[in-house]
C-alpha cells in the first residue's frame, strides 16, 4: 500500500510538472501564477470584503463597520495562524524541494530550500477561500478555484511536491473553520441582548 502511494506521488507530480515546457506561453502563465499571482489574489480579497460591505442596502453604518471589521479580522487570523502554523512545521520538518531532489529537474524559477513540506503558499490560500467560503459562499468558490491554481501552478513548477500541497490545504482548512467556529461561538462583535 505505501509503495502504490509513493508510486501514485510520484507520477503524479512528474505528470505535472511534465506541463513545463509545451510551450513558452503556458510557462509564462504557470510562473506569473506560481510566483506572482499570490499578492494580486490577497489585494482582490481584501477589496472584494470593502467593496461588498459597502454595496450592502441593509443595516445601518455601524452595523456595516461593525461586519466589515469582524470579517477582516476573521481572514487576517486565519490566514496568520495559519501561516505561522506551516512555517513552525516548516522548520521542524522541511524536506528538500523536487528541484534540490531531482538532479535532473529543472524548475521554471528557485524558491527558497530545505523548506518544501508543507506550502506555505498552499496553506495561506486555503485559509482565505475556506473563510471566504464561510463568509461568502458564491465569491469563496472563486477564491477556492484560484487557490487551488495557486497550488497546482508551483508543483507544475518543480518547486512542491503533490503531498505540500495537501498537507497545506489541510493546515489551511483546519485554521479557518477553527476561527470561524471559535469568533462566532464567542463573537466579540455581537452586541449582547439581556
Amino acid at each position: 500500500m505505501y509503495n502504490l502511494l509513493i508510486e501514485f506521488h510520484s507520477n503524479l507530480f512528474n505528470g505535472l510538472h511534465s506541463l513545463v515546457g509545451i510551450s513558452e506561453s503556458l510557462n509564462t502563465i504557470i510562473l506569473f501564477i506560481a510566483r506572482d499571482a499570490d499578492v494580486y489574489v490577497i489585494a482582490l480579497a481584501m477589496l472584494f470584503i470593502l467593496v461588498h460591505q459597502h454595496t450592502k442596502k441593509i443595516g445601518s453604518k455601524p452595523e456595516k463597520a461593525s461586519k466589515l471589521i469582524q470579517e477582516m479580522v476573521l481572514i487576517t487570523a486565519s490566514v496568520l495562524i495559519a501561516w505561522m502554523v506551516s512555517y513552525s512545521l516548516k522548520y521542524a520538518i522541511g524536506g528538500l524541494r523536487p528541484y534540490e531532489f531531482y538532479e535532473t529537474l529543472t524548475p521554471l524559477f528557485i524558491y527558497g530550500g530545505g523548506d518544501s513540506f508543507p506550502s506555505g503558499h498552499a496553506t495561506l490560500f486555503s485559509a482565505l477561500a475556506l473563510m471566504l467560503t464561510m463568509l461568502h459562499r458564491r465569491a469563496g468558490v472563486i477564491f477556492v478555484i484560484l487557490a487551488i491554481a495557486i497550488s497546482l501552478a508551483r508543483v507544475i513548477s518543480g518547486i512542491h511536491y503533490p503531498i505540500d500541497i495537501f498537507a497545506g490545504w489541510i493546515i489551511g482548512g483546519i485554521v479557518s473553520y477553527v476561527v470561524y467556529v471559535l469568533v462566532k461561538k464567542h463573537n466579540p462583535f455581537q452586541k449582547k441582548t439581556r
